[in-house]
């Protein structure tokens, strides 16, 4: 009997390379085929200066996270100031992003699902799309899914390498963006139903997070005593009623792919709630715990920010880019 040549381990490596490289010519052809817009303008204007103007300029309260802009100025003293250079760091990113998604939706699932997540995130209109923008959603996708995964494998093996990883991770998710902190809490909760009956683990964890917090207190009792009687200065943003919420993502996230299809961006929702319900259905099926965590990053997030923006109304469908993996 034949030998089989290439063992199942060696199969699937060879289809997460492909996946990797089918991900980096997505967004690598047509990455200068469009100039930049308004947002990535001010991404050249904060980092065209040395570090410390640079530091100066993006450290504000305005802006929504300095982490981003901090990895740009690197970047461009290596790459360069051109529209290919500066969007590159993004790409970067995204092409990363496959490797924490393939390991979540192996230790959440199995091997099989892994490849159906990897090819998805490849070819997503969505994941593309902020690829190719030098803004910091790809690098906040990147770092919400390591985080997620980090703290997955905090949960299974209880090792201080995984939860050092997690404190680390959180601590930078928030620095690139402050919607960051929406998963944080959507981990903390899902934490806490899934390891109230483990206490050793939840005991590690609230240490993980508590070590984390320590130096943010000062920053939290200045945001509580600010919030009352805080006022957005951005005409541009308003509240928005939940179910308008809800519509606006469903819409952003399959925007090119309406595009593509010729079709308006709406009809394409019922079939996104179709799949939607499929995928965490099926989910629950395999595991309650793997369910609660799908359903849990795919709605808390929104479920916290809604109540904090009837004082803050500062809702965009692409902050909320930490939830797409999912």
């Amino acid at each position: 009997m034949k030998k089989n040549r290439f063992p199942l381990s060696n199969k699937h490596t060879i289809l997460f390379l492909s996946f990797a490289m089918l991900t980096t010519y997505l967004r690598v052809s047509t990455l200068a085929s469009q100039s930049l817009w308004l947002d990535e303008i001010y991404a050249e204007y904060f980092t065209n200066s040395d570090f410390i103007t640079t530091a100066r300029r993006i450290i504000a309260p305005e802006h929504n996270g300095p982490l981003y802009f901090l990895l740009l100025w690197g970047w461009r003293q290596l790459a360069g100031s051109s529209d290919f250079a500066l969007r590159f760091l993004s790409v970067i990113c995204s092409i990363l992003t496959l490797a924490p998604l393939w390991q979540l939706a192996r230790q959440w699932f199995n091997k099989r699902i892994a490849g159906y997540a990897a090819l998805l995130w490849a070819i997503a209109p969505f994941s593309i799309w902020y690829a190719q923008e030098a803004k910091m959603y790809a690098l906040h996708i990147l770092l919400a899914t390591s985080t997620t995964l980090f703290l997955a494998r905090a949960l299974k093996y209880n090792q201080w390498r995984w939860w050092i990883a997690y404190g680390i991770g959180i601590n930078l998710l928030g620095y690139s963006h402050f919607f960051g902190a929406f998963t944080i809490a959507a981990h903390g909760v899902l934490t806490l139903l899934t390891t109230w009956k483990t206490p050793r683990i939840l005991r590690n964890y609230l240490l993980t997070i508590a070590l984390v917090a320590l130096p943010y207190i000062p920053i939290v009792r200045f945001v509580l005593r600010i919030l009352p009687h805080f006022s957005s200065q951005d005409i541009t943003k308003g509240f928005v009623p939940f179910h308008l919420i809800l519509k606006d993502m469903g819409i952003e996230f399959t925007m090119r792919l309406s595009m593509l299809l010729l079709v308006p961006a709406w009809r394409l929702l019922i079939p996104l709630a179709i799949m939607l319900s499929f995928g965490l259905l099926t989910a629950w099926r395999r595991g309650k715990i793997q369910g609660l965590w799908l359903v849990g990053m795919l709605t808390l997030p929104v479920l916290f920010f809604y109540p904090v923006s009837y004082q803050i109304p500062v809702y965009s469908a692409k902050y909320f880019s930490a939830m797409f993996p999912f």
